[in-house]
């Protein structure tokens, strides 16, 4: 599935209804998908909240343009791949818009999922404190 419908900021307040995206709680992607592709020219997500964060999806692939992320899109992830094309870390904010320094992940299941970042931007993720919570950070392979 690729989120193509034209936002910029995609929240639980703007996926659309009738679809894999689900409104209520947050949830990104659903059961019955192999992988979301969140299209380019979102620069903010925030579609995960703390009441009920998580992706049934096992591979979620972030564009170029995003610059910003909540803090709950990775909180309850079941083992999923992210592909992330941001050259620069998008910045991690809370619920209320705060930046904060990293995801919200109770389970430490950040640990046993993989994030693939363009090769020139493999350091910095590496060394972000939100970012290098990830068990597995590889470059993209073109």
């Amino acid at each position: 599935l690729t989120m193509t419908t034209n936002y910029s900021v995609i929240s639980k307040e703007s996926i659309p209804s009738g679809s894999d995206w689900p409104k209520q709680g947050g949830v990104l992607g659903s059961p019955n998908l192999s992988k979301i592709i969140i299209a380019e020219g979102v620069t903010e997500l925030y579609v995960a909240d703390q009441s009920n964060a998580y992706c049934a999806a096992p591979i979620v692939e972030f564009p170029m343009s995003l610059t910003k992320v909540g803090s709950y899109v990775f909180g309850l992830y079941k083992n999923s791949t992210i592909i992330c094309n941001a050259i620069t870390p998008p910045k991690i904010l809370a619920e209320d818009g705060v930046t904060v320094s990293s995801f919200y992940d109770p389970y430490n299941q950040m640990k046993s999922m993989i994030l693939y970042v363009p090769v020139e931007s493999l350091d910095t993720y590496k060394s972000n404190p939100g970012w290098s919570k990830f068990g597995t950070i590889l470059p993209i392979e073109k």
